[in-house]
């Protein structure tokens, strides 16, 4: 169930909603968001956030706010 969309189960994430939130972010290391639509186009806020994703090392899932806004998304869809 988890590999359909590359991802695996964490001890840490209480389901698959959280799996998904927390593979989504890491892929895409947080620009693919509406908070981020501006930027898409400004290649150097590009590479600030992505190089500000990675300076922060494991994402804190209960706390991220991209993870938040991933799963906010789902729930409205």
């Amino acid at each position: 169930m988890y590999q359909e969309f590359g991802t695996t189960l964490k001890e840490n994430e209480p389901n698959i909603l959280f799996s998904a939130a927390r593979s989504y972010v890491v892929k895409c290391a947080g620009i693919c968001f509406d908070s981020e639509i501006q930027n898409l186009s400004l290649s150097f806020e590009i590479k600030r956030i992505v190089k500000d994703f990675i300076a922060k090392g494991p994402i804190e899932l209960f706390y991220n706010a991209k993870v938040k806004e991933v799963l906010d998304q789902i729930i409205k869809n």
